[in-house]
């Protein structure tokens, strides 16, 4: 697992890159690590809930980035809907109770 973050030793301290290639609601993984990227990578056939990690920490940062080719519509639910079109990402916070929508943008190849 490597080193974990000293706020929350349940959390890898290292950034992942995990792929949701499912054409369904996803759960991120409780223990995904700051600082990593979800990257979807599959065509989307409507809106889709996503989940970020329940076992997050104060400041602890995700990206949500959608790949050209995973087509469809998308929608990302953190507390409130954010929409991720095709080759756009959007960065996450947590804030210590629930996870804020900070940033947005395309360009995701």
């Amino acid at each position: 697992m490597g080193y974990t973050h000293p706020n929350k030793p349940t959390v890898p301290y290292k950034r992942q890159l995990v792929e949701m290639d499912t054409d369904a609601a996803y759960v991120a993984p409780a223990d995904l690590g700051d600082g990593s990227t979800i990257l979807i990578t599959t065509t989307i056939a409507g809106a889709r809930a996503m989940t970020l990690p329940t076992n997050a920490f104060a400041g602890q940062t995700v990206r949500v980035a959608r790949d050209s080719g995973a087509t469809g519509a998308f929608d990302v639910t953190p507390d409130t809907l954010v929409g991720i079109a095709v080759s756009e990402w959007a960065d996450f916070v947590y804030d210590g109770s629930a996870w804020v929508h900070v940033a947005f943008g395309a360009g995701v190849a």
